[in-house]
C-alpha cells in the first residue's frame, strides 16, 4: 500500500494504528486521498490476458487473432459461451484494436504466439451501457476438493491430466479455481473418503484456512466411461449438485468447468443499462488497509460505477455508488468477500426493510454490512 506524506510524521497512522485516533479533518482528507489513488481490483491474469498461435507477425494475422482473442474476453466478461447473441457485443468485436491495452509475441516459427491484453474495465462499461450481462472482475476462487474413485485428493502440485484440463478450460471461462495444499494440516482434517462419502463437517473444517466462500467437491470415476459427481457448497449449504459424463477425460473436465462457470455467472452477472444510486454502510473498519480492501472490492463488482466515500463516523463508513441492479443483487455480490457479512448486532435507530441487511434511513434505503477482523 502506498504511504502518503501530507503532514508531520506523528500524524501518519502505522499499519496497526486505529484510523479514528487521527484528528477528524486530517483523517477525512487522508482517506479521500487514499481512495482517489486506488486502481480497481481485477484478476488480470484470468480476465484480460489471451495467448494464441499466429502464422506470422503480419498486420493481417494480428487483426484476425485479436478478434478471436477478444471473443474469448467476451465469454469471460459476459459469462456466456454465445456472446454474439448479446446486445452490443458485435460492435465491440468489430474493432478489436480499440479495446487493446498492449500486445506482443513469444516463440518463433510454428511456436509463434500473440500475447494480447485488453482493457476489461472499458469493455465491461460498454457492455453495461449496451444492456448485456457483465460478470465482474471480483471473482473469488472456487476451492476445489476433487478425488478420483481410487486415490487421494488432488492437491495444488498435482499433474493429473483431468485437473490440468479443468484448469485450462476454467481459465478460458474466467473461472478462478483454487486447489488445496494437501499438506499435513489438510490431511489431518480431510481425506478422499470424506469427499466420496459427503462428510461435510470435515470439508468445512479443512476449508476454513482458505478464503474462498465456495467449496466444490468432485468425485471422478476413472473406470468405464469418464464421469463424475459434483457439488457447490457455501458453508454448510449445498447450492447445486449434479452428475456429468463425457467421451473423454478432457471433454469431461471442460464440461465441469462450463457447468461451474455457467452457475456462477447466472448468480453474479449483472444485466441492465439503467443505474440508480445505492448506499452501503460498513461497520468495523479500523485501519487504512481495511478501507483499501473494501473500496477495491466494491469498485470491482459488475454494475458498480462512481464509488465515493460519503461519510465517515467512528469505525463506520458510508459509500455511495451507482449500481445497475437491485439491493439484493448488490448484497449478494458483496457477501462474496470473506470479510464482509451481515451484522449480528441489532441496528439502532433504523427501520429494517423487507430485504435482509437493508436499512431504511431518512435518506432512503442503505445496505448495511459488517467488516470482520482477522
Amino acid at each position: 500500500m502506498r504511504r502518503f506524506i501530507t503532514g508531520p510524521d506523528y500524524l501518519m497512522p502505522t499499519p496497526m494504528q486505529p484510523l479514528w485516533l487521527l484528528p477528524r479533518l486530517f483523517r477525512r482528507a487522508l482517506v479521500m486521498i487514499l481512495l482517489a489513488s486506488m486502481a480497481p481490483f481485477a484478476q488480470a491474469s484470468t480476465l484480460d490476458d489471451v495467448s494464441l498461435p499466429v502464422e506470422d507477425r503480419s498486420a493481417e494475422a494480428r487483426v484476425d487473432a485479436l478478434r478471436i482473442a477478444l471473443e474469448q474476453i467476451m465469454v469471460r466478461l459476459t459469462g456466456s459461451t454465445s456472446p454474439h447473441e448479446l446486445p452490443g457485443v458485435e460492435a465491440i468485436l468489430a474493432e478489436p484494436e480499440t479495446w487493446l491495452a498492449q500486445y506482443g509475441y513469444s516463440g518463433e516459427g510454428e511456436e509463434l504466439r500473440l500475447q494480447a491484453r485488453f482493457d476489461v474495465r472499458a469493455i465491461s462499461n460498454q457492455l453495461e451501457r449496451s444492456g448485456a450481462p457483465v460478470w465482474g472482475a471480483g471473482r473469488p476462487a472456487l476451492l476445489l476438493w476433487a478425488a478420483p474413485d481410487r486415490g487421494d485428493i488432488y492437491g495444488r502440485d498435482t499433474d493429473a491430466g483431468f485437473i490440468t484440463a479443468l484448469q485450462q478450460r476454467a481459465a478460458a471461462r474466467g473461472l478462478p479455481l483454487q486447489l488445496p495444499l494437501m499438506d499435513d494440516q489438510d490431511r489431518a482434517q480431510i481425506s478422499a473418503a470424506d469427499i466420496r462419502g459427503q462428510f461435510d463437517q470435515s470439508l468445512q473444517a479443512a476449508s476454513r484456512r482458505y478464503d474462498s466462500p465456495f467449496a466444490v467437491t468432485v468425485v471422478y470415476y476413472t473406470t468405464g466411461q469418464p464421469s463424475l459427481r459434483w457439488r457447490v457448497l457455501q458453508g454448510a449449504a449445498v447450492l447445486r449438485e449434479g452428475q456429468l459424463s463425457a467421451a473423454s477425460e478432457t471433454e469431461l473436465a471442460a464440461a465441469l468447468a462450463d457447468t461451474l462457470a455457467d452457475h456462477m455467472a447466472a448468480q453474479y452477472a449483472v444485466q441492465g443499462s439503467d443505474v440508480r444510486l445505492a448506499r452501503i454502510q460498513v461497520a468495523g473498519i479500523t485501519r487504512l488497509t481495511d478501507w483499501q480492501a473494501l473500496y477495491e472490492f466494491v469498485a470491482s463488482q459488475a454494475g458498480v460505477r462512481d464509488v465515493a466515500l460519503a461519510r465517515l463516523a467512528g469505525d463506520t463508513a458510508e459509500l455511495r455508488l451507482d449500481f445497475a441492479g437491485s439491493a439484493g443483487q448488490l448484497e449478494r455480490l458483496l457477501l462474496l468477500h470473506a470479510r464482509l457479512g451481515r451484522c449480528d448486532a441489532p441496528i439502532a435507530a433504523a427501520r429494517v426493510a423487507s430485504e435482509p441487511g437493508v436499512l431504511l434511513t431518512d435518506e432512503g434505503p442503505a445496505l448495511r454490512l459488517c467488516w470482520r477482523q482477522r
